[in-house]
């Protein structure tokens, strides 16, 4: 099995040590482990590499960090380490290049299991952030008084976005799937094509809206209106509850 190149990026000398030391043990080569990303390419890592990217520090810092490693490597996969998560910190991390965020408080199980998923080219959403999205906490009665009533907009219809980004019309059904984190396996299955075909729509996908990655289609499509963060989130978590059933 092919060891994944992984560079870990915090201010604690010792977590840097710690976490290099278990992730060697699960499949990982950390090939670096510093308070700040590389100056440069690494030796052992060229430009088109998809190294994992972990960021410990938060903030500005960390943000800094996801883009001075993506102009090194524009492929790679970020990883936020964070203490906590919310829809807004979510979609900042998303907006800036990141693919998921990860509970400091994770245990070691379901942080190699989400760091696998991230590899295999999935988004996946903290299980914390989307049992906030489903179940949020019910409003206060001032709450209730003080918010105006405001007639919903007219969604626009899919059309209107197929024309105006040249998408076809299966394109934009791959757009969707691809919002929603699913690897091209899953969007094969889902749609009645083959593994192949998927891939073909992505890089047409990648290519029609200018964007890197998958990470950058979910991105993309909540700032063009075309699906909302917190739907995604509802989407994947109904997506894993059907799995789970079936």
């Amino acid at each position: 099995m092919t060891e994944i190149p992984t560079l870990i990026i915090d201010p604690s000398a010792l977590f840097c040590e710690g976490l290099s030391r278990l992730l060697s043990d699960a499949g990982f080569q950390p090939l670096w482990c510093s308070s700040a990303p590389p100056p440069k390419l690494l030796p052992s890592l060229p430009e088109h590499s998809e190294p994992l990217v972990i960021l410990g520090a938060g903030g500005e810092e960390a943000i800094d960090h996801a883009s001075a490693v993506l102009q090194l490597y524009p492929l790679a996969r970020v990883v936020l380490l964070s203490d906590t998560v919310s829809p807004k910190q979510f979609e900042a991390a998303l907006r800036h290049g990141a693919t998921t965020i990860v509970l400091k408080r994770s245990s070691y199980e379901s942080l190699i299991a989400t760091l696998q998923l991230v590899m295999n080219g999935s988004v996946v959403m903290p299980t914390e952030l989307i049992k906030k999205l489903l179940w949020p906490a019910p409003p206060t009665d001032a709450q209730i008084v003080a918010k105006p009533i405001v007639p919903a907009a007219p969604s626009s219809p899919p059309e209107s976005a197929l024309k105006a980004f040249c998408l076809s019309g299966r394109e934009f059904s791959v757009l969707q799937k691809v919002s929603l984190g699913l690897p091209n396996k899953e969007i094969a299955r889902a749609l009645g094509i083959s593994e192949a075909t998927v891939k073909v729509h992505v890089k047409a996908v990648l290519r029609k809206l200018k964007v890197r990655n998958r990470t950058q289609v979910a991105v993309w499509t909540s700032r063009n209106g075309l699906m909302d963060v917190s739907v995604v989130a509802r989407e994947a978590a109904h997506e894993s509850l059907r799995e789970s059933i079936q």
